[in-house]
């Protein structure tokens, strides 16, 4: 019998294993360590971590979050047996996917694999785990539809990385094939190159407990030519630091204004909620 790799490491976490299936996560950093299980009865989802976003070496999903799970599961999946198992549904079929990403190969996509799918209702998103960047012949500027000149120029294939894995990757000072700045001379580069915004998430309500002065992340993704942001909350500044270091504050309750602005003058703007627990 195979044993699943995401399993937790303590025995006695298996005995009297529950019939579930269940999918673990541990986020880049290690700031988060997921399990969401489900039988016919229930659908379960832990989530481990700090407030804070602060990373933890031994934070894992397969160790801390699993373990948890099974506990609740065999809490309250008693009556779960094997006959009222799941039988497959007559309408999945069989297609292929990118095994980088999952999604519909794209023309790029070399690692595809085979994977079951519900027609009508799975996803059809085209894979985008990378794009295509046009580029000078040494690859050292990249060009928009905008700037793009009439010769000199190639077509290349970077990784479309998600901007919270860029930042990570800037924060820790990891290695990662980045996109060549844009062209300077180009009419459009500053009006799209603005910060992006990626914590707090726009729209969302955080509740805090003010009693241990809780602090929000502030954190966001500017272009390779950007050296410093400056922060502000209401229109008031509050810090200026590195690009991609995260900045910590004691929100105010009510509706908050955040904006990030570059040392190019560019700027973005964010709009949450804070609330007590």
């Amino acid at each position: 019998m195979l044993r699943r790799s995401d399993l937790p490491n303590r025995s006695e976490s298996v005995i009297n294993m529950p019939k579930i299936a269940w999918k673990t996560g541990t986020s880049y950093g290690r700031r988060d360590a997921w399990s969401i299980g489900f039988n016919n009865n229930y659908t379960v989802g832990i989530w481990c971590g700090n407030f804070d976003g602060k990373g933890v070496p031994e934070l894992n999903g397969a160790d801390i979050a699993t373990p948890l799970l099974l506990q609740i599961f065999n809490a309250i999946g008693k009556k779960n047996t094997e006959k009222d198992w799941f039988k497959k549904p007559k309408d999945l079929q069989y297609r292929w996917v990118c095994a980088e990403s999952g999604n519909v190969p794209n023309d790029y996509c070399t690692d595809k694999i085979m994977a079951l799918y519900i027609p009508g209702k799975s996803p059809n998103k085209k894979c985008e785990h990378q794009k295509k960047v046009w580029v000078n012949a040494d690859s050292s500027i990249s060009y928009c539809a905008s700037c793009l000149p009439n010769v000199g120029y190639i077509e290349k294939l970077y990784p479309n990385y998600p901007p919270e894995l860029v930042q990570y990757f800037e924060t820790n000072n990891l290695p990662y094939i980045k996109i060549p700045s844009h062209n300077l001379l180009c009419s459009k580069v500053q009006e799209n190159n603005e910060p992006k915004i990626i914590k707090p998430v726009n729209g969302l309500t955080y509740y805090i407990n003010q009693k241990d002065k809780q602090e929000l992340m502030l954190v966001a993704q500017a272009a390779n030519d950007v050296k410093m942001v400056s922060w502000y909350i209401n229109n008031q500044f509050i810090k200026t630091e590195e690009k991609n270091k995260p900045v910590f504050i004691v929100p105010t309750l009510g509706k908050l204004k955040i904006s990030c602005t570059d040392d190019k003058g560019r700027n973005s703007n964010c709009w949450i909620e804070v609330k007590i627990l």
